[in-house]
């Protein structure tokens, strides 16, 4: 029996205006990257190109094929297309068998729309109405619909063994804002009114109107929150087919935005006609005219200058992330020779790129056009990209002849930079030969996602004759490097998962909610967990249920309903030989009322519970924030609310995000009177230059608050776009400091992305936001005494290709003069910094997971001069070795650390030297360039920052001396099986503590993590995986609380300790080394030791981070730790020969230590 008891359970009017330009700081671009990242993940998303959810979610990311002539299931349009209502108004097509599910429409004051303009559709899963209006535009087929009677009652099938159905209603002015449930239960939907639009196109051009197209209804100024609540997720672009005769016409248009309106003639150019201030109920009339636009003309050739007939040429369109994820603005498709002809454009630049089966998207091509000029004579090349060959066999080995088999980005890579590879070369598909091989072109960067599916029968003859049913056989493999040759894929038929679900005393529940998603390996783990997320409502008196549909795999099963929820997520393997067992506790049901700062009620205002730190929300799949909309009156009640710690936020449209409200609810319990304050918060108002010093128009911008990284319940972000004068606006912030960034999307985010054009287009800031007021910053300004730093890279004489350089000023504030650039493929740099003097510079190549890189760090001093040249000749040192499992075979995809194992220095910020990366085929690694010195390599366990899942415990070797360009290799780290610490840490009045940063010491004293990111959630719990087992000590700190280090635990391998930490007063220390002669502050290395010789100079943690990055504490000769638990420490310091060390006791507040060396 798999229970859950014990085992390894993995989850979890204008505003007074002030300017801060002059104290404006930048920040490391860490948390943009992960945010970039997310939005890049969302946009590319199959989510928002939503087709209905099949009966079998869990099936390969592969198109379904039927193999040796039969029937192909129908395609996800065409099981929209089958919708068809009887004169009773209910579906034709359903059976006696069939469940329904009741709902009923509440109009609130002022919603007048009757009962019979108003439909119900019935849609795949939750998703707001802006969203539900871009899935209805893309899906290319109108979804099951269903009358609403004159009482507000309405009835839609449900599966009967799911028993719920995800529906939105839609009138001609009226909507319902998000998705509903309907589950077993009669539940209400209100509606909210919003305006409708009509009108016509015209032309002198004879026949035009005669073509299908579209109309395009944008809004202006669209800014979006990746995180945001359901019920506040933004409009989007949408685009709509056209009444014949140019007539057209759009239900529900939402309020709150200004929309620009065009037509999109597939040869003629459209006029924008502008939406402003739409109210609800209003009939809007517009009038759009057509004429002849520019046109572009030529040839799309392979590398080889051979024509590629049928290639698609399209001229991109923009949106908040330029050109990705935005519909094009042109398409035509290549004749014979291919020759493609674009008409219609607009004057200025159009953007233009080429795809075709079997090659790699091109490199964009830009041309700038007059109005109705003609320009010919365009060539856009394909190339073959990066490819994976292999071989697909039935399980019986027989091989499987023309079936499809294709690749896809694998979006567990989907977050931070790695998702930038999605960016081209996602996909490719071909079909297998006769000897079952394949071979899929056309791809980019990767990894892949391979897989393939076949209809045939579990048998071959039946005892009665009849003819055997067909079932879907599959065969995937994850994380499929590019250039793999000789991938094998084996079809294999579908599985099914028994098991039951208990209380806490082990007693049957017979109605419940169970979820379940595949498993899956790479630092956005979680998110791409979620694409395959199934759930079911079961009924059993015995608690019993089966799950259908799975292929061989390791997946993670959990139950959440208003009732129950388990206490985290439950990983199993398929097939399971025994029964799966989840155990579960009664929910708690939580109320209140959500007001503004002077009381008055917030109707509509969101309200989320999560329970977890915001980044493992994020990351992770298991158990699931709870949301729910506040009534008219701004009452709301959450049920289904896990027991433990939990934080409450809320937000509405006018109003900022609440600061976060955290309770601690027992199973079963009913808290009411909670209340939730929100406050119309502060303004945010920015102007961006571009590299060449002038106001940067439709640069994207994201503004992240900092606090909300570790908070729970959801990162707050806000994404826009610079408008024609290079400006940006965000209003509603709440109060506190936020991240800005701006990049140039149509240059950082086409043709081949890496970090180089990131970063050389990414400009940083930070903003104070302050209720009631406007905060201006100012982002890539020109600098008033540049200097041009340029020079080469190079590793044993040879470019240095891809690597970024970064330059941070010493002294002042960290960020406010860093400058960034790229090494090109000739090993040249070149970047303009803000003035001389003395810079940290870091060498970095970067990695496709968050915090995955290779940094060597340096010290450059720049002399008053127009210029300065530097060469950087990196050192040969290498370490280089294997990671190999309990069983002594390599193991690929797991967790690589290399450091310096040495003191601490406040003139560096990564310690000199240290990698992040995973381990490739066989479980080999190879890090370098390092330059000579003391090392430690780590492998295994969670990934950086706890992003995913560890497979097996992390081990270290240190004390390895690498000598000046020589290597270390034939390193073999064994990891073994896993166990895990679950630390509760509460505040010093008894309260969960929320964002505490964790140290974690294994019996040597050494800390497992150079940087510790992880923090506790809203319930002062963190969960730390993949340990090795042995014995550890615990030390965790907030900004200005600490625990004292525990004494030893025991972690086992495959078992859960648990351990509570108590947060108590603690000091910031503050050291200064100073020369023997001159007693000025000199650079060295620190170690801060108590009585056991624990170091506690080198413990770095999320506080520690925003101290420097944000307060601006970085100084190259003042040492800061902190804080210390109280007791009695030496201090030791150290800079070339000269030496000191200080005995100290720390009893709180703040200790300045000044070390004269001898």
């Amino acid at each position: 029996m798999a229970d859950q008891s014990g085992a390894m359970a993995r989850g979890r009017d204008r505003l007074p205006h002030k300017q801060a330009h002059a104290r404006m700081k930048r920040i490391l671009p860490l948390f943009a990257i992960v945010a970039l990242g997310t939005c890049l993940w969302m946009v590319l998303d199959s989510s928002l190109t939503d087709d209905p959810v099949t009966h079998n979610p869990l099936k390969s990311l592969a198109p379904q094929n039927a193999e040796r002539g039969a029937e192909p299931e129908p395609t996800p349009a065409e099981e929209l297309a089958a919708p068809s209502q009887d004169p009773g108004g209910e579906r034709q097509a359903m059976t006696e068998d069939s469940t329904w599910l009741a709902g009923r429409i509440e109009w609130p004051e002022g919603v007048h729309e009757s009962a019979g303009e108003l439909a119900v559709f019935a849609i795949p899963r939750e998703m707001n109405y802006p969203r539900f209006l871009l899935w209805l535009a893309r899906s290319g087929s109108s979804p099951d619909s269903f009358p609403v009677k004159e009482d507000g009652s309405f009835r839609v099938p449900g599966d009967p063994e799911d028993e719920s159905a995800w529906v939105i209603v839609r009138g001609k002015f009226s909507y319902s804002p998000q998705a509903t449930d309907l589950g077993a239960t009669d539940k209400a939907i209100t509606l909210v009114q919003g305006a409708h639009l009509r009108g016509r196109v015209q032309t002198d051009v004879e026949g035009a109107l005669d073509a299908s197209f579209m109309l395009e209804v944008n809004p202006e100024n669209a800014q979006l929150d990746p995180m945001a609540l359901v019920a506040s997720t933004p409009m989007l672009p949408i685009q709509f087919s056209m009444e014949p005769g140019g007539k057209f016409s759009f239900d529900a248009l939402p309020l709150g935005h200004d929309y620009s309106v065009r037509a999109m003639h597939p040869s003629l150019r459209s006029d924008r006609v502008t939406v402003v201030g739409a109210t609800g109920g209003e009939e809007i009339e517009l009038l759009l005219t057509l004429v002849e636009g520019a046109s572009v003309a030529g040839v799309v050739v392979d590398e080889s200058g051979q024509p590629v007939a049928g290639a698609s040429v399209e001229v991109a369109g923009t949106g908040l992330l330029g050109t990705l994820g935005a519909a094009s603005e042109r398409q035509d498709q290549c004749d014979s020779q291919g020759r493609f002809q674009l008409r219609g454009l607009g004057s200025g630049e159009s953007t233009l790129r080429a795809r075709a089966s079997g090659f790699l998207e091109s490199d964009s091509v830009t041309v700038d056009l007059l109005e109705e000029e003609s320009k010919e004579n365009v060539t856009l090349t394909l190339g073959r990209g990066e490819s994976i060959t292999g071989s697909l066999h039935w399980n019986d080995g027989r091989p499987a002849v023309e079936v499809t088999v294709s690749a896809q980005f694998d979006v567990a890579h989907g977050v931070g930079l790695g998702g930038l590879n999605a960016l081209r070369g996602a996909s490719a598909e071909t079909v297998t030969d006769s000897n079952g091989d394949f071979t899929l072109f056309g791809l980019g960067k990767g990894p892949f996602v391979v897989g393939a599916s076949s209809l045939a029968p579990l048998v071959s003859t039946t005892s009665d004759g009849s003819e055997p049913i067909q079932v879907r056989w599959q065969a995937q493999a994850s994380g499929v490097q590019p250039g793999t040759q000789g991938l094998q894929l084996t079809l294999v038929p579908p599985l099914s998962i028994a098991g039951r679900v208990v209380d806490e005393g082990d007693t049957p529940v017979g109605t419940f909610r169970i979820h379940y998603a595949r498993s899956s390996d790479g630092p956005a783990g979680g998110l791409a967990s979620m694409v395959s997320k199934r759930s079911k409502t079961v009924k059993s008196d015995e608690g019993q249920f089966v799950l259908e549909d799975f292929t061989p795999g390791s997946y993670m099963a959990w139950v959440q309903d208003d009732a129950h929820a388990s206490e985290a997520a439950l990983s199993f393997e398929a097939p399971l030989t025994e029964e799966l067992v989840l155990r579960v506790r009664s929910t708690a049901t939580v109320s209140g009322d959500v007001v503004g700062t002077d009381g008055t009620p917030i109707p509509g205002a969101g309200v989320r519970s999560g329970h977890g730190s915001s980044m493992e929300d994020l990351m992770a799949v298991g158990l699931e924030a709870v949301e729910v909309a506040a009534d008219e009156a701004g009452h709301f009640t959450l049920t289904g609310i896990p027991a433990g710690g939990t934080q409450l936020i809320a937000e509405a449209k006018g109003w900022a995000r609440s600061p976060g409200v955290t309770i601690e609810v027992a199973p079963g319990e009913v808290r009411e009177g909670v209340r939730i304050e929100v406050s119309r918060g502060g303004t945010l108002t920015g102007e961006v230059y571009d590299s060449a010093g002038k106001l940067a128009s439709g640069f994207m911008v994201t503004a992240v608050a900092l606090d909300s990284i570790t908070g729970g319940a959801g990162i707050s972000q806000k994404l826009g776009n610079t408008d024609a004068s290079g400006e940006f606006r965000f209003e509603h912030l709440q109060a506190g400091t936020w991240q800005v960034t701006a990049m140039d999307t149509a240059k950082g985010l086409s043709g081949e992305a890496d970090m180089g054009t990131l970063l050389s287009s990414l400009e940083i800031g930070q903003a104070t936001i302050i209720e009631g007021e406007t905060t201006h910053v100012v982002l890539g300004a020109p600098p008033e005494d540049p200097v041009r730093l340029f020079g080469t890279v190079t590793l044993g004489g040879r470019p240095f290709a891809g690597a970024n350089l970064s330059l941070f000023p010493e002294g002042g504030q960290l960020y406010s003069n860093l400058a960034m650039t790229a090494v090109g493929e000739d090993g040249r740099y070149e970047v303009t910094l803000d003035g001389p003097g003395g810079y940290t510079t870091n060498l970095q190549t970067i990695g496709p997971g968050p915090g995955q890189q290779s940094t060597i760090e340096y010290r450059l001093e720049i002399p008053s001069a127009t210029e300065y040249r530097h060469d950087f000749e990196l050192p040969l040192g290498r370490i280089s070795g294997h990671v190999v499992g309990p069983d002594g075979r390599g193991i690929s995809g797991e967790r690589v650390t290399v450091t310096l194992d040495s003191d601490a220095r406040s003139d560096r910020m990564f310690g000199g030297q240290y990698s992040e990366l995973v381990s490739g085929q066989d479980g080999a690694f190879e890090v370098l360039p390092l330059r000579p010195g003391t090392y430690r390599v780590s492998a295994g366990g969670a990934p950086m920052m706890g992003l995913g899942e560890g497979h097996l415990g992390r081990v270290t070797l240190g004390g390895l001396v690498l000598a000046e360009d020589q290597a270390l290799d034939g390193l073999v780290l064994e990891l073994p099986e896993p166990g895990a610490l679950k630390l509760t840490v509460m505040a010093p009045d008894g309260s969960p503590a929320s964002g505490a940063a964790v140290f974690v010491r294994d019996a040597s004293g050494r800390t497992l993590e150079p940087f510790s990111m992880q923090t506790t959630g809203p319930d002062g719990e963190l969960l730390v995986k993949s340990l090795a087992p042995g014995d550890y000590t615990v030390l965790t700190r907030t900004k200005d609380l600490c625990s004292p280090e525990s004494a030893a635990v025991r972690v086992r391998a495959n078992e859960v300790t648990e351990l509570r930490l108590d947060l108590g007063v603690g000091t910031i220390v503050k050291v200064q080394l100073q020369s023997k002669e001159s007693r000025e502050p000199v650079r060295g290395s620190v170690r801060v030791l108590d009585a056991a010789g624990r170091d506690y100079a080198n413990l770095f943690g999320y506080q520690d981070l925003q101290y420097l990055y944000i307060e601006g504490g970085f100084s190259p000769t003042e040492h800061r730790f902190g804080p210390l638990p109280p007791g009695r420490y030496t201090v030791h310091g150290q800079a070339g020969d000269q030496s000191a060390k200080k005995p100290v006791t720390l009893k709180g507040g703040e200790r300045r230590v000044v070390m004269r060396l001898k």
